[in-house]
């Protein structure tokens, strides 16, 4: 929301400090449509990512890609990550604990 010190500012442009106000600039995300397959999703990745037993702080500073917020954001279905490599780390992490998923049990994941 624009501040009435950006009135006058058109969306998608630079106030005279440089902030861009409304951007038009796309998203590092997918968007959030559908609201019940994404709940799903976030479902299953939480209990996903609670099977592997770190905290959001452990698993960010071991994968520095990702930060805390963004983590956060998909683990509670406001994100929706663009790509698989937050489930492909998440599976080598229950490899790598012994507790690998079945492939059903994958295939599940991936196709949410």
């Amino acid at each position: 929301m624009a501040s009435s010190v950006d009135a006058g500012v058109a969306p998608g442009r630079c106030r005279d400090d440089g902030r861009v106000i409304d951007s038009e600039r796309p998203s590092r995300h997918v968007p959030v449509e559908d609201r019940a397959q994404v709940k799903a999703f976030a479902s299953e990745l939480k209990a996903l990512f609670d099977s592997v037993g770190m905290s959001q702080g452990a698993f960010c500073r071991v994968n520095p890609t990702i930060d805390k917020g963004t983590l956060s954001r998909y683990l509670n279905g406001k994100r929706v990550p663009r790509d698989r490599w937050l489930l492909d780390r998440l599976f080598a992490l229950r490899v790598e604990a012994g507790t690998p998923l079945n492939d059903q049990a994958r295939d599940h994941l991936v196709e949410l």
